[in-house]
């Protein structure tokens, strides 16, 4: 059992110690204190990239595109087919009509010269879905069954750009965890 008399000599042990390596004990101390403050950083850094990569794979799209001749009751019955996919989470229409403003008034806004002499009688764009999707890995075979469909022209897959951000994201969450430990080992190894 610690007496009052063994606490006072250890703590006035300990103090002559700090007093006589100093520069050690501050170097320890700061040490620490960097150890700590990068672990802290990369915690957070960690932390982001996976609600990044949770909010990109929650939000993994695709664009059918139908043939320029598609009547609205094919389309209706394109949609319900989509809808028959399990990986598809949500469906949402978009008309040749709503494309071609969306092009004149946001991507082409001063610009209209750009698109050429279309007008609204000759337009270029086709009806298309934009399909929301369960998993991400699933996408090229969504793909492949929903062109398969009768009616559909093409399938727009941004599949490689979420390949490239889980791809990234898998590599700084590695990357975190083994820094986090060399530097929680070295904090360990200096107390």
């Amino acid at each position: 059992m610690l007496s009052w008399s063994k606490f006072k000599y250890s703590l006035s042990q300990a103090k002559k110690n700090v007093i006589r390596n100093g520069l050690m004990s501050v170097a320890s101390l700061v040490t620490i204190i960097a150890c700590l403050c990068i672990l802290g950083l990369f915690t957070v850094v960690t932390l982001n990239v996976n609600a990044f990569t949770a909010q990109s794979k929650d939000q993994c799209e695709i664009q059918l595109f139908m043939l320029q001749d598609t009547t609205d009751e094919r389309m209706a019955e394109i949609g319900d087919e989509i809808l028959k996919n399990q990986n598809v989470k949500a469906i949402s229409i978009y008309t040749r009509k709503e494309l071609y403003e969306y092009a004149m008034n946001d991507v082409f806004e001063g610009r209209q010269d750009l698109i050429g002499d279309y007008n609204e009688e000759d337009n270029p764009f086709s009806d298309s879905y934009k399909i929301v999707l369960h998993d991400i890995e699933k996408t090229s075979q969504t793909v492949e069954e929903l062109s398969a469909i009768s009616g559909v022209d093409h399938i727009e897959n941004l599949q490689d750009i979420a390949n490239i951000v889980i791809m990234i994201s898998d590599a700084v969450q590695k990357l975190s965890i083994v820094i986090m430990l060399v530097l929680l080992l070295i904090s360990v190894v200096i107390m």
